[in-house]
């Protein structure tokens, strides 16, 4: 992964421009590096774009210790920033992104799968993407997603048990007034019949019977799979809660 750029009003930038390094300097390298790379021509080869990943996260403080993401800065000992987490995601599921096989079943990325679980009378329902299982929350975020039941082939609790569990176990939700923030923005979504719709404001929230405590903070890369609606300003502008009688 390159070297992360530097924003000037951010005072640890300037700190790092006064001596020995600057962007220019980091252009050139992460150039550098990147035709190199090129150069090796590796099919399993991946080079991550952590400037897209960073730079949106520097507006809200998220860069410590200088310019790291991880790192131990005294006397507030070991942090590990959003972008840290972000970027170790990345890291993670580019280097599990393949093929596995498992005592001689083999796991593709898009496989579904199902099974029944006679203990809780629940039928659970899986994705397999980057070499592990992913599941699907509910029904409703299921059939939003384009999934239709008939699709899933039903397999045993063993066959299951050998696929390894993602590190995002489930994929997000989109149950009706769910609400969601990435780490990149300051914008709060309410999910309203499918769509991810920001919100116009505390009064909007406020309107829906929210709180800023029920906001759950989620990753990009499965943010932007949900479809955005427009703006939602308030209880009376809310689908679902039409549809539902609630106004």
């Amino acid at each position: 992964m390159p070297h992360p750029y530097c924003v000037g009003s951010n005072e640890h930038c300037l700190r790092l421009m006064n001596y020995w390094r600057n962007n220019g300097a980091i252009r050139a390298v992460n150039r550098y590096m990147e035709q190199a790379l090129a150069e090796v021509n590796y099919p399993g080869l991946v080079v991550l774009d952590t400037p897209s990943i960073a730079l949106p996260r520097f507006p809200l403080n998220d860069i410590v210790c200088v310019d790291h993401f991880l790192c131990n800065d005294q006397p507030r000992g070991f942090i590990t920033t959003p972008t840290g987490i972000a970027l170790g995601n990345e890291v993670l599921t580019y280097s599990c992104a393949q093929e596995m096989s498992v005592e001689g079943a083999t796991f593709r990325d898009g496989g579904l799968i199902r099974h029944a679980n006679t203990t809780t009378h629940r039928t659970h329902y899986y994705s397999v993407e980057g070499g592990c299982r992913r599941e699907f929350p509910d029904d409703v975020t299921l059939q939003l997603m384009g999934g239709k039941h008939e699709e899933f082939p039903e397999v045993s609790a063993q066959y299951v048990h050998d696929i390894p569990v993602c590190f995002r176990t489930y994929f997000l939700t989109r149950a009706n007034g769910t609400l969601y923030q990435t780490y990149s923005t300051k914008s709060v979504y309410y999910m309203d019949s499918g769509l991810k719709r920001q919100l116009n404001g505390v009064d909007a929230l406020v309107s829906l019977g929210k709180e800023f405590k029920d906001v759950v903070f989620v990753l990009e890369k499965d943010f932007e799979r949900i479809p955005q609606g427009p703006t939602i300003l308030g209880k009376d502008d809310c689908n679902w809660c039409k549809a539902a009688g609630k106004i």
